[in-house]
């Protein structure tokens, strides 16, 4: 995704767990990443203008499909856990940065 379009970076961001987690045939379990899902969006998009370059991330998604296609679901697993954990960093350093007690 282009640095011009980061508005359509996050809402294929968005759609991308919930479409890995449909595969599963898991209604519930849907439902709960759905959840996780709703309050990753709106941390993303109240840090749009902070947020570096996607590269990394969109790195992330590409890893995953291709160790899904190749059957390789502990590398999946491996590379989905790295990601929400760096993800998880960006957002909470952008966060903290943002907030007015840590500045």
């Amino acid at each position: 995704t282009a640095r011009g379009d980061m508005l359509g970076w996050i809402q294929a961001a968005d759609r991308f767990p919930r479409a890995l987690v449909l595969l599963s045939g898991n209604a519930r379990l849907a439902a709960t990443v759905g959840t996780l899902c709703d309050q990753a969006h709106t941390a993303r998009m109240q840090t749009l203008k902070s947020r570096p370059e996607p590269s990394a991330s969109n790195a992330d998604h590409a890893a995953a499909v291709a160790a899904i296609r190749a059957g390789d679901g502990a590398r999946a697993s491996a590379v989905l856990s790295r990601h929400r954990e760096t993800g998880g960093t960006v957002l909470r350093d952008i966060l903290r940065a943002m907030s007015p007690t840590t500045r």
